[in-house]
């Protein structure tokens, strides 16, 4: 069994993508072979998959049997990266660092910071009780981006945030009379969300570097950092349970246990809600696009050209970073506003080019038709054209309407609760990498057919 980073020389390991594990480890121990990852469920799953030999990651203190139940044993935790944790602050704001600073002081010098410490990494640190801090409901809240579960320090349960850093953060916010809003990132997004004005403080069991305090202003360090390794249970230590026996037992303890359930009907609200607004505006936007792009006027083809090719090339997940994080960044914009515009967008450039191949394939003749009968160019279009039209564009429509349903699954990059985040909250409390994703999977293929369904209803009606 491995006892020191040294003996991970050669091997695989799994570390959180932009933490300090996966920065220093790749400067100072190059041999080691590291995968990287945007959770530590994920990390789990890759080392119980044998993807990867042991995961490298914050001491997360839990209970040796809990790591067991999830299939994997600690080799050794170690201080030989060790770091100072710290909340993070913007350079534009150091005026809340330093009174948070004074208010950190203030804790360590009663000794109520060592027993918060106690509270939530000794014991059964899974349910202890977070503390009652009355925050006020109005007023400039404070900002809090947090990490997907960085257990224990900010983890979702029973429908709120707990954990050492939130119970910190509200301690504070209470002390300097502010309501407090979090909103969740990736830890490779966190630091973004920070520099962008995003959020006003980042607690995600943040450690110090100087090439981090480049770009954000750290707190007095409030605990100690150290790092934990893990591997896989040998078989023989696994408990092993029926097919439908582990099935069940997953479920409840996925979706019924705290009214998880509740946080993926949330998710699947604002999906529904980001792909039906987003269909609607991009095909609103894409028919004015269609009608520059086949304008007699150059200069609004070419306009419209340009739109086109530039929303049809670019990944849809650079545009939504775009938006978010720089035409929108000084804006009070909802992160959800931000994905519809974003996601209406490319929508318009694809629905402009499909309206436009479907009137270009209608036979010239009837044009002329419409025109010999006495209809007007506009009678003609409406009466003639887009009927036929109509036909030849509905079932490209359907797919691109299906594919902008599954993109959206994207916008937890921005903060999100839709259907997939919902998902990685769960796993991030349940440590289950795969039973969530399942129902995820299932639920998208569920909207998916239903709204192909849909659009195919139309086709059908127009036949007949």
């Amino acid at each position: 069994m491995v006892s020191s980073i040294n003996d991970l020389n050669g091997h695989t390991v799994a570390v959180l993508m932009g933490s300090i594990y996966e920065i220093e480890v790749q400067r100072l121990y190059p041999e080691i072979k590291l995968l990287t990852f945007n959770t530590w469920a994920e990390m789990v799953a890759a080392v119980n998959k044998g993807n990867a030999e042991y995961t490298m990651s914050d001491n997360i203190y839990l209970p040796t049997e809990e790591l067991n139940k999830l299939g994997i044993e600690e080799c050794f935790n170690s201080n030989e990266l060790f770091v100072d944790v710290c909340l993070g602050f913007s350079y534009s704001n150091t005026a809340l660092r330093d009174s948070f600073n004074v208010f950190m002081q203030g804790l360590k010098e009663s000794g109520v910071n060592d027993s918060l410490i106690r509270h939530w990494t000794t014991g059964d640190n899974i349910n202890a009780p977070m503390a009652e801090i009355p925050l006020p409901s109005t007023g400039q809240p404070l900002i809090v981006g947090v990490n997907n579960g960085s257990f224990p320090m900010e983890f979702f349960r029973d429908g709120k945030w707990v954990g050492y850093e939130i119970e910190l953060i509200e301690r504070f916010a209470a002390h300097i009379n502010r309501p407090v809003e979090y909103h969740i990132y990736d830890f490779s997004a966190i630091i973004t969300s920070l520099v962008s004005g995003k959020t006003d403080i980042i607690a995600c069991f943040l450690g110090y570097t100087e090439e981090r305090a480049k770009q954000v202003a750290f707190s007095e360090s409030y605990i100690k950092g150290n790092f934990q390794v893990c591997r896989a249970l040998s078989v023989d230590n696994r408990s092993q349970a029926s097919f439908w026996k582990g099935l069940t037992h997953g479920f409840h303890n996925n979706f019924i246990v705290e009214n998880r359930w509740k946080v993926i009907l949330s998710g699947l609200w604002v999906t529904i809600y980001v792909t039906l607004l987003s269909l609607l505006f991009g095909s609103i936007l894409g028919c004015v696009l269609c009608w520059m792009r086949m304008s007699r006027r150059k200069w609004l083809a070419s306009i419209a050209k340009v739109y086109i090719e530039i929303f049809r090339d670019l990944p849809i997940l650079v545009i939504l970073m775009l938006m978010f994080y720089v035409v929108f960044a000084s804006s009070n914009i909802a992160p959800e506003g931000v994905a519809v515009v974003s996601f209406s967008m490319a929508m318009a450039a694809f629905a402009a080019e499909i309206f436009r191949s479907g009137i270009s394939g209608v036979d010239r003749g009837q044009t002329e038709a419409g025109l010999a009968m006495g209809f007007s160019k506009v009678q003609t279009l409406f009466y003639f054209v887009i009927p036929q039209a109509f036909q030849r564009i509905l079932p490209v429509f359907r797919g691109e309407a299906v594919s902008l349903l599954k993109n959206t699954s994207i916008v937890g990059y921005i903060a999100i609760i839709d259907l997939t985040k919902a998902g990685d909250m769960i796993r991030s409390r349940t440590f289950d990498a795969f039973l969530p994703l399942i129902v995820v999977s299932i639920i998208y293929f569920i909207l998916s057919w239903l709204m192909g369904k849909a659009i195919s209803s139309f086709e059908t009606t127009k036949r007949k």
